[in-house]
């Protein structure tokens, strides 16, 4: 398969990599792995000590034992390296180095864990935008190569039924692609793909490309794709499924039904649709009747879930 030929040309030049070239010997990959972590320890206001594996002074002392654990096979030992490389917190969703987190998740995944995989899936998605790294500018840039590398590696993964992968996939066909292009019909497919597999970001994205495409003269039925969705509790699919009925978008329009929705998408976590309602309730509107507690009620879960928001973003 390409993936396992994939894994071998990345693990080759494993301990090429400056500053892990240096042999160890912990006994054992546990060992290994738990020298690194403690290595990788850093003051806390709170507790006192906090492994930090992103600290770059801290992880470069670290780093060979993590690496010897990883080529003993030791899974977490891998996925500590290809985090210190990868998507770090704090940085708005940005790839530290993308060909050093790689190959590091990709034999996280070959051995077992699922979190590897997903990390390999996650890496890949943003393969257009962080793989190739300009030495000059400190700029990544678009690299047909790997937009190549992340097709034929997501499109293995997906074909084995994992749906992260199959969205992936398809979101980055719809990053590189219009609504106009042919090609975005690959997009599709894998969105398809996806929901399928009853993943709902998936089916959320299916929709969105369907409405899209229905704008361009297309007839897809978008909103039956939002629905299942929302059924598999997508609060944003709730929403724009309620958004449709009161707006009569492709369907009759619909009061209750556009309320319903929004009321669903609020009680799974949009602050949005929360708000939509309280001024729904406060004002009274098409056929929705004045009612002042419910529309305090509404009002307050959307603070309440905004901040929540908010508290939990990285980078919005």
């Amino acid at each position: 398969m390409f993936f396992q030929n994939l894994k071998y040309a990345f693990l080759a030049g494993f301990l090429g990599f400056s500053g892990i070239s240096q042999a160890v010997d912990c006994g054992t990959p546990e060992a290994c792995y738990r020298k690194g972590l403690s290595l990788c320890v850093s003051p806390d206001e709170d507790s006192g000590e906090i492994t930090d594996i992103y600290n770059d002074e801290l992880f470069s002392g670290a780093e060979k034992y993590f690496t010897e654990a990883c080529r003993q096979k030791y899974p977490e030992a891998c996925i500590a390296v290809g985090d210190h490389y990868g998507e770090q917190p704090g940085n708005g969703g940005m790839i530290r180095d993308f060909a050093k987190a790689l190959p590091f998740y990709v034999q996280a995944c070959e051995l077992g864990s699922d979190d590897g995989c997903e990390k390999t899936i996650y890496l890949y998605r943003s393969a257009g935008e962080y793989c190739e790294l300009d030495p000059k500018t400190g700029a990544y840039t678009m690299s047909e190569k790997c937009f190549t590398d992340a097709g034929k590696y997501l499109d293995d993964f997906c074909t084995r039924g994992r749906a992260s992968a199959c969205t992936a996939l398809g979101s980055i066909y719809s990053s590189k692609y219009d609504y106009g292009a042919p090609e975005f019909l690959t997009a599709v497919v894998y969105f398809r793909k996806a929901c399928d597999l009853k993943l709902a970001s998936g089916c959320f994205d299916l929709a969105d490309s369907y409405e899209r495409l229905s704008e361009r003269g297309k007839d897809y039925d978008f909103l039956r794709v939002y629905q299942k969705a929302c059924d598999l509790k997508y609060d944003l699919a709730c929403r724009r499924a309620g958004e449709i009925y009161l707006g009569g978008i492709g369907t009759p329009r619909d009061t209750a039904k556009g309320v319903e929705y929004l009321g669903r998408a609020c009680g799974i976590s949009d602050y949005e649709a929360c708000d939509t309602l309280a001024g729904f309730y406060e004002k009274g509107a098409d056929g929705i009747a004045k009612d002042a507690a419910l529309s305090r009620k509404y009002r307050e879960r959307a603070r309440d879930l905004e901040q929540v928001f908010w508290d939990n973003c990285d980078g919005c």
